[in-house]
């Protein structure tokens, strides 16, 4: 089954443009991911995201990096329920990461709460395909 997601821009400094879904856990954790194609692996905040997910791997944490040079801990995690706008997802392996300092710098052009990264492993197994036109994120489910 093929489904459109609304997806809402939102400029950033420079001419940047991020493209923000909602997205929510139950009706008490809800916020936003940022659509990010280079990121490999989606990401979750885990001061709001951690309660709902499931461990998969029982080692020490894992190091993972992005733009920066800094690496974050992670931990690599499942979700059985993960919802982007209306529609629910399992999400088989994700990483838990703290995005404190994501939403520091969002709050220079937003108010919106990012609660993770939707990365290319969840955009590749759904056939994502970004219409920017239309402003839809659409997947197969």
């Amino acid at each position: 089954m093929k489904i459109s997601i609304p997806i809402f821009p939102l400029q950033v400094e420079q001419g940047g443009l991020h493209l923000l879904v909602k997205s929510r856990f139950d009706f008490k954790i809800k916020g936003y991911s940022i659509i990010d194609t280079g990121a490999s692996i989606s990401a979750f905040d885990k001061n709001y995201c951690e309660q709902f997910s499931e461990l998969l791997i029982n080692i020490k944490d894992i190091q993972s990096s992005g733009i920066t040079k800094e690496s974050l801990n992670a931990v690599v995690v499942k979700f059985n329920k993960f919802y982007l706008s209306k529609y629910s997802f399992e999400i088989n392996q994700a990483v838990l990461i703290d995005l404190s300092h994501i939403n520091s710098l969002y709050k220079q052009f937003t108010n919106k709460l990012i609660i993770g990264i939707i990365g290319g492993n969840f955009l590749e197994e759904h056939n994502a395909v970004i219409n920017y036109k239309s402003k839809t994120l659409n997947i197969e489910k």
